[in-house]
C-alpha cells in the first residue's frame, strides 16, 4: 500500500464526519436566522442605544413615566387590551365551535366569513364601522325607522366604539387559535362523558373546556399583544380619552426633535409585550401558551396527598354537574 493510499484512506472518515454535518438539519435554520438578526436584533438593538442615549440612561425613560398624559395612555392602553382579548374569547369560543361543528358547505361560509375578513386593511375596516355607526349610518336609520330613537344619536368617538371595532378586527386570531385546539381533541371523549350519563354543559365543563385552556390561552395571549400596538381604531373611532401608547409614538415619530424620546417609548411598549409573554409562560408553560400542550401533560401527576382528595370537586364542576343533568 502506497503513502497515497493511506493519505486517502486517512482523510475519508474527516469527509464522513463533515457531510453528516452537513446533513444536520438545525443547518437549515443558519440563514434563516441570520436574515432574521440582520432584520430585526440589529434595529432592536439600535433603538435600545439610542433610548439610552441621553444625559443619563434613564432620562427619557424618567420623562415616560413622569408625565401623566404618558402614564395614563399606558394604563388605559392595557385595559382596552385586556377587555379587547375578553371580548375577543367570549365571541370567538362559539365561533370555533360552531365551524368544528358544522359540516359541508355551511363551515366553509362561517370560516371564510370569519377569516376572510382578516385579508383587508384595518384602515377600510375601520372607516366601514365609521360609515355604519355614523349620524346619517345604516345604523341610526334602523333605529329611528323602527322607532327605538327619535332622532339619530352619536355612537362614534367612546370606547364602546374602539372596543367594538378592535374586537371585530383581532376575533379572526382568536377563532382561528381555538379552532386549532378543538380540532385536535379526541371526539370519543366527549361522546364518552355523554353516554355515562354527564349532560351537555356538564360534558362541556368538565371534558371540552379543560382540554382547549391551551387553545384559549394561547389566543388571549395574542390577541393582548396584537391590541397594545393598535392606533390606527382607537384615532378614528375614540374621542380624546380613549388614544392608546401607540399613538404617542407616531406622533413623536413626526417630530424632529424626539429622537431618544421616541426610542425610549418604543422600548417601554416593547418591554411590556415581553414581560407578559414571559409572565404568562412562566406561569402556564410556554407549549401552554402555543397551544400545544395537552391536558395530560399540563397538569401534574398526583400524589399520595392528592390521592386522598380524588374523591373532592370543585365548586364549579359540582355546579355545572347538576345542572347539566337537569339539562
Amino acid at each position: 500500500m502506497t503513502s497515497a493510499s493511506i493519505g486517502v484512506q486517512a482523510d475519508r472518515p474527516a469527509d464522513l464526519d463533515l457531510v453528516r454535518r452537513l446533513r444536520d438539519p438545525a443547518l437549515l435554520l443558519v440563514p434563516a436566522l441570520a436574515f432574521l438578526a440582520f432584520i430585526y436584533l440589529l434595529p432592536l438593538i439600535d433603538l435600545i442605544r439610542i433610548s439610552l442615549s441621553g444625559p443619563s440612561w434613564t432620562s427619557y425613560f424618567e420623562r415616560v413615566f413622569a408625565i401623566p398624559l404618558y402614564w395614563d395612555s399606558l394604563v388605559r392602553t392595557m385595559q382596552i387590551s385586556v377587555t379587547v382579548a375578553g371580548l375577543c374569547l367570549l365571541f370567538g369560543y362559539p365561533t370555533a365551535l360552531l365551524i368544528h361543528r358544522s359540516r359541508g358547505i355551511a363551515q366553509v361560509l362561517i370560516a371564510t366569513a370569519i377569516v376572510l375578513p382578516y385579508f383587508i386593511a384595518i384602515l377600510i375596516r375601520t372607516y366601514a364601522w365609521m360609515v355604519l355607526l355614523g349620524r346619517n349610518g345604516p345604523v341610526n336609520k334602523m333605529l329611528v325607522s323602527i322607532g327605538i330613537l327619535s332622532e339619530p344619536v352619536q355612537l362614534l368617538f367612546n370606547r364602546g366604539t374602539v372596543l367594538l371595532g378592535m374586537t371585530a378586527v383581532l376575533l379572526p386570531l382568536m377563532v382561528l387559535t381555538i379552532y386549532s385546539s378543538v380540532a385536535r381533541l379526541d371526539q370519543s371523549l366527549t361522546r364518552a362523558a355523554l353516554a355515562s350519563g354527564a349532560g351537555p354543559i356538564a360534558a362541556f365543563w368538565r371534558v371540552m373546556l379543560p382540554l382547549t385552556l391551551p387553545g384559549m390561552g394561547a389566543g388571549f395571549l395574542l390577541v393582548f399583544v396584537a391590541a397594545i400596538g393598535f392606533f390606527i381604531t382607537p384615532t378614528l373611532l375614540g374621542g380624546p380619552g380613549d388614544q392608546m401608547f401607540a399613538m404617542h409614538i407616531t406622533q413623536q415619530a413626526d417630530s424632529v426633535t424626539s429622537e431618544g424620546f421616541l426610542q425610549a417609548l418604543g422600548v417601554v411598549l416593547l418591554t411590556i409585550t415581553l414581560a407578559v409573554v414571559a409572565v404568562a409562560g412562566r406561569f402556564l408553560g410556554f407549549e401552554f401558551i402555543w397551544g400545544g400542550r395537552k391536558l395530560t401533560e399540563a397538569t401534574p401527576r398526583t400524589t399520595d396527598r392528592h390521592a386522598a382528595d380524588v374523591g373532592r370537586r370543585s365548586l364549579g364542576a359540582a355546579a355545572a354537574d347538576v345542572i347539566g343533568w337537569a339539562l
